[in-house]
Parts: structure tokens; sequence; C-alpha cells
């Protein structure tokens, strides 16, 4: 007997009175639980939500200018999100039929180990100023470094820099 036909007679078994059990069982015999929506990049979920039409379904999608443009003439967002698609075409067709779920990625602060070793009151964290120079905003040691100008990073972000000198710290959101 599978899992589903103890779960079944344990549930229904009281109630057989009231069911013709066997075209109970034989109708629900082939049911699976509903599988988890394809996850898809925050980014692309954004282009989706606010650069397509959802009320298309995909064959009238595919026919929409954007999936026959070439590359010289897209805009940064359009080649991101294209340059995704071609790599994830079936999950894309899953995630516009059926629905998604947005990735949340884990982002990391960077802590500058030695500047912040050498100070007895302040850590030092990577930030960018709104210029976008790069350099060290000073936080109080054991305070949450949540100032806007210090930067959350991505695993991917941080494993494309060298950080030798820096410790990783996980933002808790």
């Amino acid at each position: 007997m599978t899992k589903f036909e103890e779960e079944f007679d344990e549930k229904i078994m009281p109630h057989k009175d009231n069911l013709d059990l066997m075209k109970v069982r034989k109708h629900f015999k082939d049911w699976q639980p509903q599988q988890a929506l394809p996850v898809v990049p925050e980014d692309i979920a954004k282009f989706i939500n606010t650069k397509l039409d959802k009320s298309k379904n995909l064959q009238d999608l595919y026919d929409e200018p954007l999936f026959h443009t070439g590359e010289n003439y897209l805009t940064d967002d359009e080649y991101d999100f294209i340059h995704w698609f071609n790599e994830n075409t079936t999950l894309f067709e899953k995630a516009w039929t059926n629905g998604y779920t947005v990735e949340k990625p884990q982002l990391f602060y960077l802590k500058h180990i030695d500047m912040s070793k050498s100070n007895e009151r302040y850590d030092y964290y990577l930030s960018k100023a709104p210029s976008g120079s790069l350099g060290h905003n000073s936080i109080r040691k054991g305070e949450d470094p949540k100032l806007k100008y210090i930067l959350k990073l991505t695993q991917q972000e941080i494993d494309s820099m060298n950080t030798g000198s820096y410790e990783q710290i996980e933002v808790a959101e």
C-alpha cells in the first residue's frame, strides 16, 4: 500500500459509510501534488512584470519585436533579459504559463579586516558614494551597517572581486 493510500485510509475510512471508497480511491490514484513554481532572478522578474504584456499567450508574446530585434538595438535591460531567456527558454515558458517565484539572492557586506582591527571604535565597510566612487564608511563596532551607502553584494559579485582583505558579513533583512 502506498503512503497516499495509507493516509487516505486513515482519513477517509471512518467516513466509508458515506462514500464509495473504491470510486474515490480510483479517482485520486494518479493525483500528484502541485509542483513548485519556477524561480527567476529578481531583475528578470522585474523586467517581466514591467516590460512584457501579461495578457498575451506565449506564441503571441514571441511575435513581439523584442524577440526579433538585433542586439545593437536593445536597451541594457532588454539585452540582459534576452541573454537570460536564451539560456532559460524552458524555465521562462513554465514561468509565463504557471507563474513563478522571485529569487532573492543572499546579500553580504564587506568589512575591511585590517582597517577595522586598527580602530577601537569603528569597523570599516566597503561603500559607494552617490558619485559612484568606492570607499569605506565607518560604523560603530557591534552596530549593524544599514547605511544606504554601504554596499550590499551578491556572492557572484564578491567572487568577481579581489576581496582578500575583507570579511563577508551576511545582510540580515
